[in-house]
């Protein structure tokens, strides 16, 4: 999928934003909260985060929006993981799937049909992919605006 197709599918995106945080505003650009993805057709995506700091977070926008999906919480795997443990980031999501059900107990037929209108595998391990591009694909950086200060 690319992002000019996320874009145009707006009932997909009104659910993505609704359910999930994650608003599709441009054909190019996806935000999460105070997140920044930057999205180029089959490259890795690019998470600039306000702090200053970015990474790569999937190698695709299939990826991400599976991750997303998947895992609403996804950033709690990162703050709960001990500095990049995959055992803590899988305990992380243990315990904030019952918060999550409690608080949005539909997520599951939100899940389903995402899962069905963008062709979504959550049989694939979107832990292990998370935990491989925050560990091998890039290390985070410090991003500088287009004016030379710190991005953030």
């Amino acid at each position: 999928m690319t992002p000019n197709q996320l874009f145009e599918m707006k009932s997909v995106c009104k659910l993505l934003s609704e359910k999930f945080d994650l608003s599709v505003e441009l054909s190019t650009e996806i935000s999460s909260f105070d997140l920044g993805f930057q999205v180029k057709s089959d490259e890795p995506l690019f998470l600039f985060a306000s702090e200053g700091s970015a990474g790569v977070v999937a190698r695709s926008l299939d990826e991400l929006l599976t991750l997303v999906v998947h895992y609403p919480y996804w950033q709690d795997l990162l703050k709960f993981s001990g500095g990049g443990d995959i055992v803590l980031m899988r305990l992380a999501a243990k315990m904030s799937e019952p918060d999550l059900r409690a608080d949005e107990p539909e997520i599951d037929i939100a899940r389903s049909q995402l899962e069905k209108a963008l062709s979504l595998d959550f049989s694939i391990d979107s832990i292990e992919n998370l935990h491989r591009s925050l560990t091998t694909d890039s290390q985070l950086k410090s991003v500088l605006a287009v004016d030379g200060h710190l991005y953030g």
